[in-house]
C-alpha cells in the first residue's frame, strides 16, 4: 500500500498538483450547487464500470419499464442463454454491451431495478423519453441509427420544453461511448485515433453535464422522469442531494481512471485524465475533491 501511495504522489507532483488549471474555468461557469456534498449511494455506484453494469443497458430497457416488462426481459434473456445462443443473439437492443451479459449480471441487474435508490441513480445515467408517447431518438438507437439519433437530439437540445431531455441524452451517449473506449485503452487495444475520439467525447459530455447541472430545470426534469417509473417517489431532499453530488461523482470516473493508469505506470494516461478533469468546466474545488477521493480515499 505504501508503494502504491508513493507512486500516486510521484505522478501527482509530476503532473503539477491537484486541480492545477481548474480555477481558470470558474470564470466561464457558475456552479448552481455550492458546498461539500457526499450522497454516498451515488458515489458508490458511479465508477468506470457505470455503463458496463447499468441494469437498463444490461437488459436493454427504458427507464420507465414496468416490473412486468423487467420480468419478461429476464425470462427472454435467460432462455437465450439456456439455448446457448451466440453472443450476437444475446447482445441485442439499445447500445448493447460487449461482451454480452451473463446470467449473473442479468440477475444482479433485476435486483438493482427492484431497489428504488439504485434504480433512480442508474435511471439518471440512462436515456430519457421525451414523454410517454414519443420516444423518437431512443427508437432510432433501437434501429441502429446512432447518427440520426444524435442529430435528432442536437436539433432539440436548446428548445425550452425538450431541450433538457435532449441535452441529457446526448451527454449519456457521449459519456457511455467515452467510457467504453477507456476500457479498450486500459486493455491496450485502442488506436491513437480512438484515443483522440475519446478525448473529444469527454469534452462533449462534460459541456452538456455542466449546462444541465447549472440549469434551473434539470432537477425538475429528473424528478419528472422518476415519476414515470412504477413506485419511485424519492423524497425531495434525496433528489437534491443526488444533483448536488453529481459533479463530484462524474469527475470521480476520470479520477479513478487516472489512478488506474498510475498503477500501470502510464504517466501519459494519468496526465490525460487530470487534463480532462481540469478542463471539464466544473470549479476547482469539486475537481480537487474528486482527485483526492481517488488518490487517498473518500473522507
Amino acid at each position: 500500500m505504501a508503494d502504491e501511495n508513493n507512486k500516486i504522489l510521484d505522478f501527482y507532483f509530476r503532473v503539477g498538483g491537484i486541480g492545477r488549471d481548474a480555477q481558470y474555468h470558474e470564470e466561464h461557469y457558475t456552479e448552481k450547487y455550492v458546498g461539500d456534498y457526499s450522497y454516498e449511494p451515488l458515489l458508490n455506484l458511479v465508477t468506470k464500470e457505470l455503463y458496463q453494469v447499468n441494469p437498463f443497458r444490461v437488459l436493454s430497457l427504458p427507464i420507465n419499464a414496468s416490473m412486468k416488462q423487467i420480468s419478461r426481459k429476464k425470462k427472454s434473456l435467460g432462455l437465450r442463454i439456456e439455448l446457448e445462443a451466440t453472443p450476437n443473439q444475446i447482445r441485442v437492443g439499445l447500445l448493447p454491451l460487449e461482451p454480452a451479459p451473463d446470467r449473473d449480471l442479468i440477475n444482479k441487474s433485476i435486483e438493482q431495478l427492484r431497489n428504488p435508490h439504485s434504480r433512480s441513480i442508474y435511471g439518471l445515467f440512462w436515456l430519457w423519453p421525451m414523454n410517454l408517447s414519443k420516444n423518437e431518438g431512443v427508437n432510432l438507437l433501437y434501429e441502429k441509427k446512432l447518427r440520426n439519433a444524435l442529430e435528432y437530439w442536437r436539433k432539440k437540445e436548446y428548445f425550452d420544453n425538450s431541450g433538457c431531455i435532449s441535452k441529457h441524452n446526448l451527454a449519456i451517449v457521449f459519456h457511455l461511448t467515452a467510457i467504453d473506449i477507456e476500457h479498450d485503452i486500459i486493455e491496450g487495444v485502442a488506436t491513437e485515433k480512438e484515443i483522440e475520439t475519446c478525448n473529444s467525447l469527454w469534452k462533449s459530455t462534460y459541456a452538456r453535464w455542466v449546462d444541465l447541472i447549472n440549469s434551473d430545470i434539470f432537477e425538475d426534469c429528473f424528478s419528472k422522469q422518476l415519476r414515470s417509473i412504477d413506485g419511485i417517489r424519492l423524497p425531495s431532499d434525496v433528489l437534491r442531494k443526488i444533483c448536488q453530488t453529481l459533479p463530484r461523482a462524474l469527475l470521480s470516473i476520470n479520477a479513478e481512471l487516472a489512478v488506474n493508469a498510475c498503477f500501470r505506470n502510464d504517466f501519459v494516461e494519468f496526465k490525460r485524465h487530470f487534463d480532462i478533469m481540469n478542463s471539464s468546466g466544473f470549479t476547482g474545488k469539486v475537481v480537487q475533491q474528486a482527485q483526492r477521493d481517488a488518490m487517498f480515499g473518500r473522507h
